[in-house]
């Protein structure tokens, strides 16, 4: 059986879940070397002036080469505030907001001290939310590139020849603000949840 593997993500992108749910089981990168810029700590939605990335602040990084499960997340701003009222701005007139909003409510409150923690735990409700199960372990060391698995610890960012064809043409699906901006796809799975509820597990 192919191993797949990932990249742990903030709220990740409906492609991101779309391999997710083509999978049999995975494992989720825990000793590569942090990248800053990347999804692993941000996420992409869609509000009233066009796409917004929300991203967690980390603590100063001690070294250069900090694993992703040393990561610490930062307090210094009250960020869980800020993104909880973005979201709220973005969905509060989507269909599924106050559905599935109580979910994630915790998120914005509760404070974590590691980013892949805090990754595992929203990632692990989200898989509840969308009715997708699936089993999947972290990385033990870091695993070089190897014709043993596919690797999209960074499809969404960077593209090659190894994952091009797994990656996911999507369909429109209403959006909020579609009246403002044409169809905008690969956004936080937040967003297809939030507009298309049940029939998320479907679209992806």
């Amino acid at each position: 059986m192919t191993k797949l593997i990932f990249s742990t993500s903030y709220f990740p992108s409906v492609n991101y879940f779309s391999l997710i749910k083509a999978s049999n089981f995975f494992t989720i990168e825990a000793k590569a070397n942090f990248i800053k810029q990347t999804f692993l700590n941000r996420c992409e939605i869609l509000t009233a002036n066009g796409k917004m990335t929300l991203s967690i602040p980390i603590k100063k990084l001690k070294t250069s080469k900090m694993t992703i499960d040393e990561v610490q997340i930062s307090y210094d701003t009250n960020w869980q505030r800020l993104h909880f009222k973005a979201l709220e701005s973005a969905y509060r007139s989507s269909a599924f907001f106050e559905y599935y909003i109580d979910a994630f409510l915790p998120f914005f409150t509760k404070k974590y001290q590691f980013l892949l923690e805090f990754n595992t735990e929203i990632f692990k409700i989200l898989l509840l939310e969308l009715d997708i199960n699936k089993n999947f372990n972290f990385s033990e060391k870091y695993l070089a590139n190897s014709a043993e698995f596919i690797d999209f610890r960074n499809f969404d960012t960077i593209i090659n020849s190894a994952n091009t064809l797994f990656l996911v043409n999507q369909k429109p699906y209403y959006q909020v603000f579609s009246n403002r901006y044409p169809f905008i796809e690969n956004l936080s799975i937040l967003d297809l949840l939030f507009n298309e509820g049940p029939l998320a597990n479907v679209y992806l």
